[in-house]
Order: C-alpha cells, then sequence, then structure tokens
C-alpha cells in the first residue's frame, strides 16, 4: 500500500471529530464539526468531506488508504446511520458510506461508535489482546461494544449490546430519548447529568427541552464557579445520588453475570465534569478495572 495513513470520525449527538491516523494509532491531523448544528445531513456530509480535504492539503498528504467512521445506529451492512437516531438532529436515513465514497473517490466504512471503540482498545488500548470485555461509552448518549472469545459480537441488525435503552429501573417516570422510561441511558448521558441537575434547581423540563438546553450550554464548562449562574448548586451531590448505584451496582452485575469480562471498561464523555463518582467495585471483575 503507497500510503497506510488513513481517516478515522468519530460521530457523536455534540461533536463529530475527524483525525488522520497512522497505522499505530496515533492522530496526525485532527479537526471538529459541531454534529449538534445539523437538521440536514447532505450540507453535513459536504462538511465533513470539506474538512477531509482540508485536513489532507493542510498536512501534505495525496491519499490514505481509506474512511472509517463510528456512529449511532450505524449499520455496517447497509453503511447507512439509521432514520430517528435518538441523539442526532438529523432525523432521515444518511447513507453516509455512499455519499462520502462518492464524494472523495476513497473506501469508506461505517461501524456503530461503541463497537468501534470496542475495537480501538482491542487493537491499540487497554483491552489490547484481551479475549472477553465490555466498552460503555458515555456521552450524549450510551453505547457498548462487546467481546467474547476474541470476537466483536454486532448480532441482527447491528445492534447488539444496546445496553444504553436496557430498563435498569422498571418504575421510573424518567423519560428517555428513544421514548420508553428508566432506560441506562437516561440516567448516565451527558443531558440526563443536565436533567439531574434542572430536577436539583427545580425545573421541570420535557425530554426536547433538556436536549434544548444541553444544545444550548454546549461549549461552556460548567465549574464550581459557573453553577450559581444556572442554579445548579447541587448537582454534582445529587447526579451522583441518582446515579452511583447503577453503574456500580445495577450495570456491573449485570455485565458481569451475562458476559462475564475480563475488563469492564468506561470511556466517558464527561469524567472530568462529574469528578471520580465513576469508581467501580473491583471485586467484581478481578482482572481489572478501566475509564
Amino acid at each position: 500500500m503507497k500510503n497506510p495513513l488513513a481517516i478515522g470520525i468519530d460521530i457523536g449527538g455534540t461533536n463529530t471529530d475527524i483525525g488522520l491516523v497512522n497505522p499505530d494509532g496515533k492522530v496526525l491531523q485532527h479537526k471538529i464539526l459541531k454534529t449538534a448544528e445539523y437538521d440536514d445531513h447532505h450540507p453535513y456530509i459536504l462538511d465533513i468531506a470539506g474538512s477531509i480535504r482540508a485536513m489532507l492539503s493542510e498536512s501534505g498528504v495525496s491519499e490514505v488508504a481509506g474512511v472509517g467512521i463510528g456512529a449511532p445506529n450505524a449499520h455496517f451492512d447497509t453503511g447507512c446511520i439509521g432514520a430517528d437516531t435518538a441523539n442526532l438532529r438529523m432525523k432521515k436515513e444518511i447513507p453516509i458510506c455512499e455519499m462520502l465514497q462518492r464524494i472523495l473517490n476513497i473506501p469508506v466504512t461505517l461501524s456503530n461508535d461503541a463497537d468501534a471503540a470496542a475495537l480501538g482498545e482491542h487493537i491499540y488500548g487497554g483491552a489490547k489482546l484481551m479475549q472477553h470485555f465490555v466498552t460503555i461509552t458515555l456521552g450524549t448518549g450510551v453505547g457498548s461494544g462487546i467481546f467474547v472469545d476474541g470476537r466483536l459480537i454486532h448480532g441482527h441488525g447491528c445492534m447488539a449490546g444496546e445496553l444504553g435503552h436496557a430498563i435498569v429501573n422498571p418504575l421510573s417516570d424518567r423519560l428517555c430519548s428513544c421514548g420508553r422510561k428508566g432506560c441506562l441511558e437516561a440516567y448516565v448521558s451527558i443531558p440526563s447529568l443536565l436533567n439531574a441537575a434542572l430536577e436539583a434547581s427545580g425545573e421541570s423540563l420535557s425530554v426536547n427541552e433538556v436536549f434544548d438546553r444541553y444544545f444550548q450550554l454546549l461549549g461552556t464548562k460548567i465549574r464550581d464557579d459557573a453553577k450559581p449562574v444556572y442554579g445548579y448548586t447541587s448537582w454534582y451531590r445529587h447526579y451522583q445520588k441518582i446515579n452511583e448505584n447503577i453503574i456500580q451496582n445495577d450495570l456491573s452485575g449485570m455485565l458481569s453475570q451475562r458476559f462475564r469480562p475480563d475488563v469492564f471498561q468506561i470511556d466517558d464523555g464527561y469524567q472530568s465534569a462529574v469528578g471520580d463518582w465513576l469508581a467501580v467495585d473491583e471485586n467484581k471483575f478481578p482482572n481489572g478495572m478501566k475509564s
């Protein structure tokens, strides 16, 4: 192969990260698009292609091996991001592989974002060469990638291991972005953190209103000195009280019994914001915990 470099794209509900990556997994160039600003996938795809072209031009690279994409509700068999993806404003099916390949004239492949994260951990990260592990991704949504016997589990429609929409509290009134109540994502995603903070401050909002408020606050780091501004004086304590048992006991216990992983990994987008409450019971996973 003339050029072993590749383009990696991580599509989240908040940001889209685009990187020029070498075979060792090192990111040589990096650009970001604000996913939350798009409600139509056509300009979004054009902006991704434009960012890739600009990055290649700036780095003096004329060609790459291909483009790999991790996205929510992604189907590697069709190359499409499914319609009505909970944490995207773009609600139509997105044939992202076909569109980018047509524009850039290079191979493009797609995977569920949590599966891609698990595969990356297996090749480059904390689960390197491990045969049995679970990676949980926490951000705008909650995803999971599961390795058993050294193989990534895809399942029908590439939807295996969607633990974010597992019901952890069947008696809950907390509405998830998928439309059901009591899902894990309704407790431990970033918008749910905001929702818990709003509840603590006496506000009551619908799921859509919570997402609107969340997107309005993007880019604002909520520090101790910012909490009085938004009226979230007890959000740390409130969020910890609601969620620590779910992560430490319910989720880790469920995964331990069902998959017997060597490692249970938490790959989160807000650890710096919520502090160290993500500590988990190491006795349940004697071979180690990683976050």
